[in-house]
Formats: C-alpha cells, structure tokens, sequence
C-alpha cells in the first residue's frame, strides 16, 4: 500500500500486508545412519505435507579425521559431497555428478570465496592453511602448532548452506503435498580429498581417511492460513500445473593424456532442451592421491611453526606478500583434488554441433569470456570476485583454470529465463581443443555443461521434467 503516492519509492512509505496468517517453523531431520565413511550414500527425506522454503535449507554434520596429520580441504562439507541427487515422488529431478568438484569450480571463479566472505564462512573451511582447536570457544583460544597435530587430529562441525540445483530454483517455496515424497542422495567423496600436513618425518606421511557423523538437513517450513491462495494453486495444479525452473550440470570426464603444443580435444555429448553454458578445465592425473596443501611452494615444513597446519607458509602470509610466488601454487589452497591445471595454456577453441563457436587466441581471451559467461561479472565492481589466492595470471591459469563458453541470453533481471541452445529430440555435439606451449605433463580433460530444467506438477503429484 502506498501511503504517499506521487513520489520516489524512498518518499513514499510503501507498506505491504500479507492476506491471511503465515506461521513458520524451524525443523530439523536427521539422516539414515548416525556414522558415514568415505563414498557411503546419506539419505534424508524431508518431510511430506510442509511448505518448504529452500533457502533456508542447511546440512550440518561433525567432520572427523581419522588420520593423524591429515587434514579437510577448503569448502568443507561442500568439499565432500561427490554426487547429489533430489527425488521428488520416486522421480530423478536432479543428478549431479562431481558436484563438489563443480561447486569448488563456481566458488572460486563467482566471489564466494572473496575476502568480504570470510567470515560468512566459518564453517566452511575457508583457510584450511590455519588449524583451529578452540571451534566452540571454551576456555582460552588456542591455534595449535605443527608439531602438536602430529598426534591430533581435525574434529570440525561444517555445514553446506549454498547450493547448486533444485534447492535454488525459480520456486523458493514448494509445498511437500504437491511434489510427494523428496529425497535428499548424498554420495561422500573418497579419502583423496584430503591432503596431509605435518608428520614426523617426510617417510611417515600416509594418506588419511575420514568420517561424518551428526548429519541433519534443517529447514523452515510455512504454514499459510489463507484458502484463497490454496484455491490458486489447486487451480494452476488441475489447469497447466505449476513450474519451477532450475539448473543441473552434466560431466564429461576424458581419458588421461599430455599437454602438448599440438593440443588436447575433448568431445560431449549433452540432451537437453537448453544447454546454457560449458566449462572446460583440467585435473592433475594423479587427482585422488593425497599430497600437500597446494600453497606456496607446497612442501612440508617439519619445524614447529606457529598457526600453521606443516605448510612452509600460510594463506594469510602468501597473500600479503605475493612478489616471490609466481612459480608456484600461489594461494590456492586447496587438495590437489580440487587442481583444475590449466598450467601453460596458449589458446582454445570451442565447436558445437561440428560449428566453430570460439576461437581464444590467447590466454587473456578465456580469462575474459568466462567473467562474461558469469552473467558479466566483468562489469561488476562491487562484488567479490576470483579467489584471492589467484595471485597472479599463471598462479590462476595453473590451478584455477576455467575456460568457458556462454550459450544463453543474460538478461540481468534476476529472473529465471530459459534461453540456452536446444537440442530438440537429437543430441548437442560439443568439442573442445586446447593447446599448451612446452608443458607435457599429464592432465584429465573435462567439460561442464550447465543445462536448465523445468519441472511441471500437476494434481496428484504429476511431475513431468522438461531436460
């Protein structure tokens, strides 16, 4: 209601009230099992015949290293979820595959790791270069040394507050009586996430394991006194049915090969009705074998160092003194799990359907198009941006490398519009070539395709997916 009409929004005392009463209510489900290891599946249902609002939907779990010297990656629990899929009344309507690996990608390169979010992310690991005992803050704050983890080991409560697919649709509130049952498929990592720090000696350090425990998904539910409203939905769900548009991410994974100047080619194959983008990148071959923290100089430091998790640095130390890191991993941070080697590019080229798209000629090109393809971060000065930890373009292109290519309208409105390239009832053919200059290291090429999906419900829990 506006109180003072014929005025700026910020004259007008604008006033809005919601017809009828609207109660919510926090509530907490626990998982299948109280214990998880490595590559087990956690499955929760959420619960039937609530108003759901995805936003606020949050796991949380207690995270245990079982390995002395070993440690979690950056991310934490997002670091640890390999797969995820959502049912919704016995029906797939999301799988993603790699999601943390995929998850890491966006994070890096969308500015949720940005320095003004920090400390949005204590509970995310957002510097695993730092070891912290003290997480409830009982008695005095201790950040133990090097030499004390020797014998301990990471005890951390992590949460997962963010994330990519149907919990962050078009639809913020969906109601359980509607969809049917929704189940939650979460699919752990391997123990190769991890990476260690400090030991003993350098012939002591093993790859470690770990388990999650304590894991809920707790959410707020509505409850909407209002017929009327009801009434509204009842008749869209009997006439059309209601939407809710959302996005996934298909992955090609291809075969190990060397880097060379004659270059690298990657195909996909993707079925959808509207493929919005594609992201090409590279993992180290050896991806799922444990190492040091990817920081620095990367190399164990097995004197007593104060903060510091056996890393010759930290982040905080890298980042405040870049000029000597050009060589190296800068301040990525990271497992090597999570690498995506882009380490001597020269240029790329992408093809769809046979087709020449684009041609990046140089390496300031790809950096370039992919801020583009991130809804034109490279017009916003105000948000945050790439990892701070990409000190420098060869430190980005060596471990944060993305290389993408947009295939959609960004309209910029905040509205969720459908508009990538459709593939009809045939398949999109997309190829990929990359070529290095002298490096000839061993790498996994990958291509992400980010596709957007429509779910119609209609009465009686009728869920069609338009992929």
């Amino acid at each position: 209601m506006e109180q003072i009409a014929g005025f700026p929004k910020n004259l007008a005392y604008n006033l809005k009230v919601v017809s009828g009463a609207i109660l919510k209510q926090k509530i907490t489900i626990s998982s299948d099992k109280s214990v998880y290891q490595a590559n087990e599946r956690i499955m929760v249902n959420l619960p039937l015949g609530r108003m759901i609002d995805s936003r606020s939907i949050v796991a949380t779990a207690k995270c245990t290293i079982n390995t002395a010297g070993c440690h979690f990656p950056r991310g934490g629990l997002n670091s640890l979820i390999e797969n995820l899929q959502i049912t919704a009344n016995s029906r797939v309507i999301q799988s993603t595959q790699c999601y943390n690996y995929i998850w890491n990608c966006l994070a890096d390169s969308s500015g949720y790791f940005s320095p003004e979010q920090s400390s949005k992310r204590l509970y995310e690991n957002f510097d695993p270069s730092l070891n912290h005992t003290n997480v409830q803050g009982e008695g005095a704050v201790a950040i133990t040394n090097a030499a004390t983890l020797v014998s301990g080991n990471d005890i951390y409560y992590f949460c997962i507050n963010n994330w990519l697919g149907f919990l962050n649709s078009s639809a913020p509130t969906w109601d359980t009586n509607n969809l049917g049952q929704v189940q939650l498929i979460f699919t752990l990592a391997p123990d190769g996430v991890l990476w260690y720090g400090a030991s003993t000696s350098a012939s002591s350090i093993t790859s470690g394991t770990y388990k999650v425990e304590e894991f809920n998904i707790s959410m707020d539910t509505i409850t909407y006194a209002n017929s009327a409203y009801h009434d509204l939905v009842k008749e869209r769900l009997e006439g059309d049915g209601l939407n809710i548009a959302y996005n996934d991410y298909l992955v090609s994974i291809g075969s190990v090969v060397a880097k060379s100047t004659s270059g690298i080619t990657q195909t996909a194959q993707f079925s959808t009705n509207s493929l919005d983008a594609v992201f090409a990148t590279f993992r180290p071959e050896k991806y799922q074998t444990s190492t040091v923290l990817l920081l620095g100089s990367a190399v164990v430091d097995f004197t007593t160092r104060t903060n510091e998790r056996g890393s010759a640095d930290s982040y905080s130390k890298i980042t405040a003194a870049p000029d000597d890191k050009e060589g190296t991993y800068g301040g990525f941070n990271n497992s090597i799990y999570f690498q995506r080697d882009g380490g001597g590019i020269d240029y790329s080229t992408w093809s769809i359907n046979s087709q020449p798209f684009t041609f990046n000629s140089t390496p300031v090109n790809i950096f370039n198009n992919l801020l583009q393809c991130l809804d034109y971060s490279n017009l916003d000065i105000a948000s945050g941006g790439i990892h701070q930890g990409a000190l420098s373009s060869g430190v980005y292109n060596r471990n944060y490398f993305l290389d993408a290519l947009s295939l959609e309208n960004l309209s910029g409105d905040n509205n969720n519009w459908v508009s990538g390239m459709k593939g009809g009832s045939g398949i999109i053919q997309v190829q990929y070539n990359a070529r290095f200059k002298t490096l000839t290291n061993n790498v996994i090429p990958i291509i992400i395709g980010k596709v957007s999906k429509v779910m119609n419900i209609k009465i009686g829990r009728n869920i069609d997916i338009m992929e």
